[in-house]
């Protein structure tokens, strides 16, 4: 298996060079420090092209009342797989990510 792993970035394209744990940590410190109080919520999802599988996982930060901000991994896999794999994959990368910044 073939794996292509792009860096985190936000919604409007901005790459990110840091761990998302780094990233996570100082996103915590900001918003807490301007009063907000967050709920991080972790996702996965993907779409099949051919032979490649494009997953993307994405750690929301909801400020409640205030908005919200997301980083996002993007990466592409090439193989055939079923969409029961496909699934599990996406699981196993939010919980991945999720284990990481707890």
């Amino acid at each position: 298996m073939e794996t292509q792993q792009q860096t985190w970035q936000n919604m409007t394209g901005k790459l990110f060079r840091n761990t998302i744990t780094t990233l996570v940590e100082e996103a915590i410190i900001r918003e807490q420090a301007n009063g907000h109080r967050l709920k991080v919520c972790v996702g996965s999802d993907s779409h099949v092209y051919g032979d490649e599988i494009s997953y993307a996982t994405a750690v929301v930060f909801i400020r409640e009342g205030k908005g919200a901000f997301t980083f996002i991994r993007k990466e592409r896999e090439f193989q055939k797989i079923s969409i029961k794999e496909r699934m599990l994959n996406e699981v196993n990368k939010s919980v991945e990510i999720a284990y990481a910044i707890c």
